[in-house]
């Protein structure tokens, strides 16, 4: 797996966090932003992470079950999306990746892709790099993803249980139209 992407899968799996300061940044008005963050640290729970390093991110665009979230790098101050599905960040897409993490799920040990309503691909074993991850990489199916309708995954997790996903594709494709259009590569 290409280095870059194994390191941004690795850090938005581990980094998936919103914080409040999103909001209050927005406002004009000096008094009220700092009202807005003394009522966002007065109610928060103290972490242990440097939350000036981690980057916020907003909700920029929304087509049918998929949302493009987009953070701006502390460090370079380029622009950083990924779309989600329902919001969820353990299911998202990019570019040309598309990934299911299993993180907390009890991991990837094999799993079966069924797109569309074609019938479904053989049983798959994890690659050293999903298991690293405990996430599902379906970057060999991405064009068929991009012009699908209904994801279906059936994931046989390492502590042996088995976990499905059901996934309606409806705004994925033009998610990741606004990303290309809208994010540096």
């Amino acid at each position: 797996m290409n280095p870059i992407l194994r390191l941004t899968l690795t850090a938005t799996v581990a980094l998936p966090v919103l914080a409040f300061g999103a909001d209050c940044a927005s406002i004009k008005a000096d008094k009220a932003r700092l009202a807005c963050y003394d009522t966002g640290a007065a109610t928060e729970k103290p972490s242990t992470s440097n939350k000036a390093a981690t980057p916020t991110a907003k909700t920029a665009f929304r087509s049918g079950f998929w949302t493009v979230d987009q953070s701006i790098n502390a460090m370079t101050d380029k622009k950083s999306c990924v779309a989600l599905y329902k919001g969820d960040w353990n299911i998202q897409g990019g570019l040309r990746y598309f990934f299911i993490s299993m993180r907390g799920r009890g991991g990837v040990k094999y799993y079966t892709v069924r797109i569309n309503d074609e019938p479904a691909q053989g049983q798959q074993r994890a690659t050293e790099s999903e298991s690293d991850l405990g996430s599902l990489i379906l970057e060999p199916y991405f064009d068929q993803l991009y012009d699908g309708k209904r994801l279906r995954v059936q994931i046989g997790t390492i502590i042996g249980g088995m976990l499905g996903e059901d996934i309606d594709l409806k705004g994925f494709r033009e998610s990741v139209d606004f990303i290309r259009e809208n994010c540096p590569k």
